[in-house]
């Protein structure tokens, strides 16, 4: 049950409720994703691997976009989700092929093939960059007035949540941060013409 204490109190249901919301909106960005898993190799068969990543970077810029618009508006924050997700379905699905796709025409070019260089390098993100994440969501979170060691029983921790440089500061991680590396993606992907030289 909860505390007597309404300080405490309110703290609990914060918890309680931000749990909600992350949970549910962990399932509404799930639904999209496996949806464009159906979708992602059709589309690429009819206008390349290439291209597909780089419309599904600019629909997630938009996406992220319009989270950070969205502010306290929850629903539109899902809408912007959603969107998000979408725009990243063709880069998490098909950007190994690609890959696979460049290597092929290193080796038909050079005589040499390079997927030890470029799966080492992939695993090495992919290890370093969970650590690399949490750092930087703690140290924004430190720097925005969250403290998660208060020695009252998460009471400060929780109602630091509510307030709204924190609020903001993780509107900019969760949207503004992916926003920023699919704009990246973007433009990276504008010069990917290795598909052009597959026989």
């Amino acid at each position: 049950g909860l505390s007597d204490d309404p300080l405490k109190q309110t703290a609990e249901n914060v918890n309680a409720l931000g749990g909600a919301k992350s949970g549910f909106l962990a399932i509404i960005g799930a639904i999209p994703t496996a949806l464009g898993m159906l979708v992602v190799w059709p589309l690429s068969n009819k206008i390349g691997k290439g291209r597909l990543i780089l419309f599904g970077a600019l629909l997630a810029v938009v996406g992220g976009i319009l989270g950070i618009i969205a502010g306290n508006n929850y629903a539109l924050a899902i809408v912007a989700f959603i969107i998000k997700a979408l725009g990243g379905a063709p880069a998490m699905y098909i950007s190994l092929a690609l890959l696979a796709d460049v290597s092929d025409h290193q080796e038909a070019k050079h005589k040499i093939r390079c997927d030890g260089l470029s799966m080492s390098i992939y695993g090495a993100i992919m290890v370093s960059m969970t650590g690399i994440a949490n750092a930087i969501i703690s140290g924004v979170l430190s720097a925005t007035g969250y403290d998660a060691t208060a020695g009252d029983g998460g009471i400060a921790a929780a109602l630091s949540m509510t307030s709204k440089s924190v609020q903001t500061s993780m509107t900019w991680i969760f949207f503004g941060g992916e926003a920023i590396c699919f704009a990246a993606i973007a433009l990276m992907f504008i010069f990917m013409n290795v598909e052009k030289h597959r026989s």
